[in-house]
């Protein structure tokens, strides 16, 4: 049986009388218990999921996923893949990283038919510095960048057949490594990183111009993984320690946001081209905690939309039209649903579950319809999208469960099945 399920949180927007949802949902999640590392979908059913050994394709919005055919690592090398961008529904690229016993040599892989079929095309040579290499992205089909340690990035206007070193125009004599690149349009690219000589760390912005990449060091910043541009004027960038700014300035001055107090690293950031709003994720991989943020207001100010816990690695909403992807290690992908237009008494007439009384005050009685199962667990929500109760291990169709100590408010009651949820149902206590 196939598991698919709908998880209802966080926002009920009230329209004429008309209660909205959004949703995020756990999809089908490739088969592959590697490492997992970006997606990138150019549609709400076009996309690929990146592990640190293979990649998977998806033409059906995650239903189901195609094991891509990725050549075989060059012999004498063991190989990492870092990041996979596509420009179109036909190519992509694949940013690499090449140990060897004698260098670090760095590579792309490169795809012209959606991904059926690959082909290495080398960064640099032995006589080369290319140091490890971290991103890469098109801009156009045969126009893409690659960056990574020690002030190297290239570029290549043939394909990825020559790539040409790109100088970095710094105010300071110091040696960045870039983690992240961004492409608003071919002549507007930037990338964030650090500046790993200086002591502590500090956040790094550049933007290419005529003369390579002008370098500005983002001092009260630490290390940075990811950002976004609205236009040549508004971005915002994450890093860790629960850092985001935003810039109305084109990058000249970083401003802190307003976000909610975390120590978590910000993974992540997307804009969703249906309505300019901002999504970041969190996480890390000892303690998970991993949350995901919202902000309608170019990044100013952010609010918790969901709390799924674990670590998100990699967040993707753009030219999505509103849908949405989060993917998280132990292999989880999530799916962002906007308004359905659908009301509430039209969700709960399709309902599996059943909670009573709700209201309720010190105690609610789960009962299960259509459900064969002997045993099941059970997560509960609040109305913020923040897990406020651990899996309950349950049997029998139905169950009371004490609801003494949930303060008043509204809770979202989510029954699993084999890891899925299966069934969703809203719980007032008063």
């Amino acid at each position: 049986m196939k598991l698919y399920f709908k998880l209802f949180i966080t926002c009920w927007v009230l329209n004429f009388g008309v209660s909205q949802a959004q949703t995020w949902e756990v999809i089908n999640s490739p088969p592959s218990t590697s490492f997992i590392i970006n997606c990138h979908f150019l549609t709400e059913d076009l996309g690929w999921i990146l592990y640190s050994d293979s990649l998977f394709k998806t033409t059906n919005g995650g239903e189901t996923w195609v094991n891509q055919s990725i050549p075989p690592t060059p012999s004498g090398t063991s190989r990492v893949l870092n990041s996979v961008h596509f420009i179109n529904e036909n190519v992509g690229i694949i940013s690499i990283g090449n140990y060897s016993s004698t260098s670090e040599l760095s590579s792309t892989l490169w795809t012209t038919n959606g991904g059926d079929t690959w082909e290495y095309r080398d960064i640099g040579d032995s006589s080369d510095t290319s140091y490890f290499h971290y991103d890469a992205i098109l801009v156009s089909p045969n126009i893409a960048y690659s960056i990574g340690q020690y002030e190297n990035c290239k570029k290549t206007i043939d394909g990825g057949v020559t790539w040409t070193a790109l100088d970095y125009n710094s105010a300071n004599p110091v040696t960045y490594s870039a983690s992240k690149l961004y492409a608003l349009d071919q002549d507007n690219i930037w990338f964030v990183g650090i500046d790993q000589f200086s002591n502590p760390f500090t956040g790094a912005f550049a933007k290419e111009n005529l003369n390579g990449w002008m370098v500005y060091d983002i001092l009260d910043a630490p290390p940075l993984y990811d950002f976004v541009f609205k236009d040549i004027n508004n971005g915002c960038i994450v890093g860790t320690d629960g850092t985001i700014k935003y810039t109305n300035d084109a990058g000249n001055t970083w401003i802190d946001s307003m976000t909610p107090l975390i120590d978590e690293d910000i993974n992540g950031i997307s804009m969703s081209n249906a309505d300019d709003t901002l999504w970041a994720i969190s996480g890390d991989s000892f303690f998970g905690n991993g949350k995901i943020f919202k902000s309608t207001d170019d990044g100013v100010s952010w609010s918790i939309n969901f709390e799924p816990g674990g670590n998100l690695r990699d967040v993707c909403f753009e030219n999505l039209n509103g849908y949405g992807y989060v993917i998280a290690d132990d292999n989880i992908v999530y799916k962002y649903t906007p308004d359905t237009g659908l009301n509430i008494e039209e969700v709960e007439t399709k309902k599996t579950l059943s909670l009573y009384p709700n209201p309720a005050n010190t105690s609610f009685k789960i009962e299960l319809n259509n459900i064969d199962v002997s045993s099941y667990d059970v997560i509960i929500f609040n109305n913020l999208g923040q897990k406020i109760q651990q899996k309950l291990e349950l049997n029998g169709a139905s169950t009371v469960i004490n609801s003494a100590n949930m303060p008043n408010g509204i809770y979202y009651i989510n029954v699993i099945v084999d890891n899925a949820i299966v069934a969703t149902q809203k719980l007032v206590i008063n």
